[in-house]
């Protein structure tokens, strides 16, 4: 059943309606509920004559130059009618996709054209690493006046702006390294490279020494601080064990980086997937693509959601001898806490035990369809008999069945800032892809947090976001913020989503939404024992400290305001330390501080990738 053509929710509603129409749903379900593992569950399965082997026909969408032709023929008919560039620049990509790299000039013309169409968007340094990529295909020499103009026109505009990333020589350099195509092809919304950690924990390296795991009973493995630590301050840099690309975001973005990129390369061999470079093309192809060029198609056909992508993509990094060992139980590589170890990826929550039968149920059933799909792939090792194939299928589908209960509750969002005409004021988070990151996996939900996220391409950096004493607990939020939702409505998410009832101090307090926040000049309390400072005997000149907490709070104000209004980013240290200042010296919640954190976060987001907006 599964695999006929239809997405899974209809192969799902349809294998439902025939065991109701058989009369087996509820001795099925008593029988699936006694299983315990997830190999049994998909054994069990398997075994139902209801679900038949699926049909799927591996058929990528291959290079093919008349294609090709065909699209740069409508792409330049539409780029000839006024305020058709955007969809110009659409079908040129789809004909760069779909040319062959080795057969003909088709590519060379298809990036010429496109580069075209990248110049009169103002697309400088896509349009010159176009003309680039159409000399090394092999360009017509008799065409070669047309980007000699081409490449004018770029100098030209190139001195009436002051672009970084065009600063080099602009020139026909065929030979330019992928790091420059890069740069060039998404410019300034590349972003900065990841930060380096100043230390490092040497049991666990993607966090600094100030940063370890510790184990408790209520909550189990949670990262602690080893010391007081300030806003602002960097944690960790994780490189995620693997990570997808949302399918909504294809058309404008890498299919392996996630960021930005209006000038894409394509897989030497399907049409499905776009790169910002080469160098994308070639990582991606040795860690995944190669066993998933011939499937993504049916993959993102059958509309699953982006945990099913990503699992696929977990067992495909994996690859086979390691998905065997862990098949027989294996320990992880190491003794350290690496995010590039699947022993640690299998070692994540999935709380099986909480999840109902049906839900269960739905996920073996996805579990089977997706491993019928990689067992046709390159993945499993050929020549094989009937016997062997069936026990690799059952491998493949419950580490498949393992993660997809697993990464709902573990796995993060990859996201990228969006700029409305290049203003911090109304600037948007918006997620691209999503990833397995083994290390922040450990940080337990608050819906007032400690510590916050950004990207660089697929890297996540955390850093604290308010002041962590010695011993204190790295506190992420997991979509749920008290300024955001009632506490109520945030109870309900997380049970739902993540199988626990929040406790944290922001639902303890029951602190109210951001409309409801207190504004204005904030109350002074005592920073030694948070009470009123006028009551206690902390403070020997009353008068004198709470002067010091309005000009903090007025000064952190102006600065927020700076930010906003001016784009001065420049100040977000001294938000940081006013931060840190009044987080203990004011009663909270007080508007101001939420306002100032946001504005904090985004100063350090925006040095990650950016999407020019719309």
């Amino acid at each position: 059943m599964a695999g006929d053509g239809a997405d899974f929710e209809a192969t799902y509603k349809k294998l439902c309606v025939a065991l109701s129409k058989q009369g087996q749903v509820k001795d099925l379900t008593k029988e699936f509920n006694s299983m315990r593992s997830d190999d049994s569950r998909v054994r069990f399965l398997l075994a139902l004559d209801a679900v038949r082997a699926p049909p799927f026909e591996l058929k990528a969408k291959l290079k093919c130059a008349e294609e090709s032709n065909r699209l740069r023929a409508e792409g330049n008919a539409a780029y000839g009618r006024r305020g058709q560039e955007a969809a110009a620049l659409e079908l040129y990509t789809r004909a760069v996709l779909a040319a062959p790299a080795d057969d003909g000039p088709a590519l060379a013309l298809a990036l010429a054209n496109r580069s075209a169409v990248l110049l009169s968007l103002g697309w400088l340094g896509p349009c010159l690493v176009d003309m680039r990529r159409a000399l090394r295909h092999g360009y017509p020499q008799q065409l070669r006046p047309k980007l000699e103009q081409r490449l004018q026109r770029v100098r030209q505009e190139a001195q009436a702006r002051s672009c970084p990333e065009l600063a080099g020589p602009l020139d026909f350099n065929e030979d330019a390294a992928d790091e420059d195509d890069e740069r060039l092809v998404s410019g300034a919304f590349r972003g900065k490279p990841a930060p380096e950690l100043e230390s490092i924990n040497r049991s666990m390296p993607s966090a600094c020494a100030a940063v370890e795991v510790r184990h408790t009973d209520e909550r189990g493995r949670v990262l602690v601080a080893t010391r007081a630590i300030s806003p602002g301050e960097l944690l960790v840099v994780e490189q995620p064990y693997c990570a997808v690309l949302l399918p909504e975001e294809t058309q404008g973005h890498c299919h392996h980086c996630c960021r930005w990129s209006p000038a894409p390369v394509g897989c030497l061999h399907c049409t499905e997937v776009r790169f910002c470079s080469g160098r994308c093309r070639a990582e991606a192809w040795t860690q995944y693509h190669a066993v998933e060029c011939a499937i993504y198609g049916q993959l993102v056909a059958l509309d699953a959601g982006q945990m099913a992508l990503l699992a696929v993509r977990a067992v495909v990094v994996a690859g086979w001898p390691r998905l065997a060992a862990a098949a027989a139980g294996g320990a992880p590589d190491t003794p350290e806490y690496r995010s590039d170890d699947y022993q640690r990826v299998r070692q994540l929550v999935g709380n099986a035990a909480a999840r109902p039968a049906a839900d269960l149920f739905k996920r073996a059933l996805m579990a089977v369809t997706l491993g019928r799909l990689l067992e046709r792939s390159s993945l499993p090792p050929p020549g094989a008999d009937a016997a062997e194939r069936q026990r690799r299928l059952v491998t493949l589908s419950a580490e498949l069945l393992r993660h997809l209960q697993t990464l709902p509750c573990n796995a993060h969002e990859v996201s990228e800032q969006r700029l409305p005409g290049g203003r911090l004021a109304g600037a948007t988070t918006c997620q691209v892809g999503a990833a397995v990151l083994p290390v922040l996996s450990l940080t337990n939900h608050s819906c007032d947090p400690n510590v916050f996220r950004c990207y660089h391409g697929t890297t996540a950096v955390l850093r604290a976001l308010r002041p962590i004493d010695a011993g204190g607990e790295l506190l992420d939020n997991y979509g749920y913020h008290y300024a955001l939702m009632e506490r109520d409505e945030r109870r309900r998410g997380l049970a739902r989503q993540y199988y626990f009832s929040c406790a944290c101090a922001a639902c303890r307090a029951d602190l109210p939404p951001y409309e409801r926040i207190p504004n204005g000049r904030p109350r002074a309390i005592c920073r030694t024992c948070t009470g009123d400072v006028a009551m206690c005997d902390h403070e020997a000149d009353v008068t004198k400290y709470e002067a010091e907490v309005a000009r903090a709070a007025d000064e952190l104000q102006q600065a927020v305001s700076a930010v906003l209004e001016e784009g001065a980013v420049d100040v977000k240290d001294r938000v940081g330390e006013l931060i840190e200042l009044l987080d203990r010296r004011v009663k909270l919640p007080w508007r101001g501080l939420n306002d100032a954190q946001e504005v904090f976060k985004m100063c350090f987001l925006i040095s990650g990738d950016v999407c020019p907006d719309g």
